[in-house]
């Protein structure tokens, strides 16, 4: 009895796992691939994006310190 339901388990488990993969193969065309590869590039833009805003940021501020204290001192 005990192997039984072991070898019962291991077929439900192998059943469950064949039916996943078969599924996630059918899914996975060419069109969500594209999907895939376009939310990945939106994600890394973005990022480079904040990136180059935040050093434009620290630039132009300093850029404005720079000239407050230049102005301050002219006077």
């Amino acid at each position: 009895m005990l192997k039984t339901v072991g070898w019962r388990l291991i077929a439900i488990i192998g059943t469950i796992y064949g039916a996943l993969y078969l599924y996630e193969r059918l899914t996975w065309t060419n069109k969500a691939k594209e999907r895939e590869f376009k939310r990945q590039y939106v994600t890394h833009a973005t990022k480079k994006l904040r990136l180059i805003v935040d050093l434009t940021s620290a630039n132009c501020s300093h850029q404005v310190q720079q000239y407050v204290i230049i102005s301050i001192y002219t006077l």
